[in-house]
This record gives C-alpha cells, sequence and structure tokens, in this order.
C-alpha cells in the first residue's frame, strides 16, 4: 500500500535541516533526466550579474526577512 504522500511530507520535516536539505537536493536531482550542458555556466554568469547590480545600486536591495516574506506569501493564484 502506498505512503499518502503528506504523510511523508511532515515526516520529512521532523528530520533535522541537514538532513532535509539532503533529501530535498536528492529528490530534485531525481527530477533531472536529462542534463543541461551550459546550466552551471549560465547560472555563474547570472549570480555574477546580480551581485554587480546590488553593488551599483545598493538601494535595489531587499533585506532578507522581507523576502522571505515576500516568497511566503506569494498568492498570485497560479
Amino acid at each position: 500500500m502506498p505512503m499518502d504522500s503528506n504523510v511523508i511530507f511532515e515526516e520529512a520535516l521532523k528530520l533535522p535541516p541537514e538532513l532535509r536539505g539532503k533529501l530535498a537536493a536528492g529528490l530534485l536531482e531525481s527530477l533531472d533526466d536529462e542534463v543541461d550542458e551550459g546550466y552551471e555556466e549560465a547560472w555563474t554568469e547570472e549570480i555574477q550579474k546580480r551581485i554587480e547590480e546590488a553593488r551599483l545600486d545598493p538601494s535595489s536591495r531587499i533585506p532578507w526577512e522581507e523576502a522571505r516574506k515576500m516568497i511566503m506569501s506569494d498568492d498570485d493564484g497560479d
């Protein structure tokens, strides 16, 4: 009998943060059947671009607490 995904999720939330991270990474990796050859280079370029933008315009930065609230309450109806 298969386990209910909600039960699995609730049990996973009881794990220590380090193990939850490893579990999340493993689950995400399991979804990638095909490797995108240029992804790492593209992400590195994007990160560098964002760092430079933040340096040039410090007023564009959002404190983590505010960003987290925005992420957690993202309720655009999709």
